[in-house]
């Protein structure tokens, strides 16, 4: 399966799952809810700035999407474009790949699934990171201090900022809404 149907997929998958479950503890919103952030964005670009130095971790023609579902579910997939990660030798056996081959594609995708709330404006308030491809997410929770999602006054653009307390990399990613 090509690499960009495997990520297609993977998404779809996700939200589907999401979509269909509550987060614990929560409710589902009434109608009157408001969420600026809800619906599909797809990733234009990303950097990763450090000390004045910026660097593009996915590099120059990035790919991925980010869903936050009405019910408070998000699934995050992103990546280098697809077209350079290395192909294993086996197409249907993903825990084939050499040392080098698994290293490319770790550190050139990533994907996490959680849940978040929004505030009182329908802006993003928190997340809590459920699984990730990056262990070390696994249970982290953000709120604005560590992570802001900023939707334009037009809708359709979304940018993400994040800056964990103590680290001085603050890594952009900018979203255009698709759905």
């Amino acid at each position: 399966m090509p690499k960009t149907h495997f990520f297609l997929v993977l998404v779809l998958l996700l939200g589907n799952a999401l979509a269909c479950h509550r987060p614990s503890g929560g409710e589902r919103p009434t109608s009157g809810f408001k969420n600026r952030i809800a619906g599909t964005w797809a990733m234009v670009s990303a950097n990763a700035t450090t000390d004045g130095t910026t660097v593009y971790p996915y590099g120059t023609s990035p790919t991925g999407l980010l869903i936050f579902t009405e019910n408070l579910y998000f699934a995050e997939t992103l990546s280098v474009d697809p077209s350079t990660l290395p192909r294993f030798a086996s197409s249907s056996d993903r825990s084939s790949g050499t040392a080098e081959q698994n290293a490319a594609v770790v550190a050139g995708t990533l994907g996490q699934e959680g849940t978040y709330t929004v505030d009182g404006d329908g802006n993003f308030e928190s997340n809590v990171i459920r699984t990730s491809t990056f262990p070390n997410y696994v249970g982290a929770a953000r709120d604005t201090s560590a992570l802001r999602l900023e939707v334009d006054s037009t809708g359709q653009h979304l940018t993400e900022m994040l800056q964990d307390i103590g680290s001085p990399t603050l890594i952009m990613i900018e979203y255009k809404r698709v759905h």
